[in-house]
């Protein structure tokens, strides 16, 4: 039967899946007002499970002290890293939709929807809490497997995060990263015309 740390830390891991769709949606959205609803959702969404992460943490202090130290990093460290680049950044986002909530989503709109450090850190939390679940001091390799396990997941959602990034940025300049290959369609076609206009003697 599952105890009420382990629910309270599921729903942690369903709170932070949460931010982390909202955050990631940001620069997809095509109105200015859905970016605005969703940014204020991401928002709130945020700071509730930051808080369910300090708390859960203090219930693991008191509750049972093996589970909090393998996992009070992994549940402490992200939330400060959403508090502390995240939030500052939905914030400025608010601000400007506020002043202006009509029209499609602009490409500075979208920059800043994508920006890594509004989208990663909430990805990383979830991560974080979903390893922390099952971590207790009392077995160590189980610690460092999953630390290290965690470090690869956070480090590869940081990678993409930049390139997602880095690839709006190529869309809204209007560089394409490659050629379109031309279809088998056309390609016959062009094949069929050159035969007519250059018949062979």
């Amino acid at each position: 039967m599952m105890s009420p740390l382990d629910a309270v830390a599921w729903a942690l891991v369903a709170g932070w899946a949460y931010a982390t769709a909202e955050t990631y949606l940001l620069a997809l959205r095509r109105g200015r007002r859905a970016v605005l609803r969703g940014a204020t959702r991401a928002r709130a969404a945020v700071i509730a499970c930051t808080a369910a992460a300090l708390a859960l943490t203090a219930a693991l202090a008191v509750l049972s002290p093996s589970r909090f130290l393998a996992a009070a990093p992994l549940l402490v460290l992200p939330s400060a890293a959403a508090l502390w680049w995240s939030l500052p950044l939905l914030g400025g986002l608010l601000r400007v939709l506020r002043a202006d909530p009509w029209g499609p989503s602009d490409p500075p709109i979208r920059r800043r929807g994508a920006e890594p450090r509004l989208t990663a850190p909430a990805q990383a939390a979830c991560a974080c809490a979903l390893t922390a679940i099952p971590l207790s001091a009392e077995r160590p390799v189980a610690v460092i497997v999953g630390y290290g396990l965690t470090g690869a997941v956070v480090g590869g959602l940081a990678r993409y995060a930049r390139h997602r990034h880095t690839v709006l940025e190529r869309v809204r300049a209007g560089v394409l990263r490659r050629a379109v290959a031309p279809a088998p369609e056309d390609e016959r076609h062009r094949r069929r015309l050159r035969r007519l206009t250059h018949p062979a003697s």
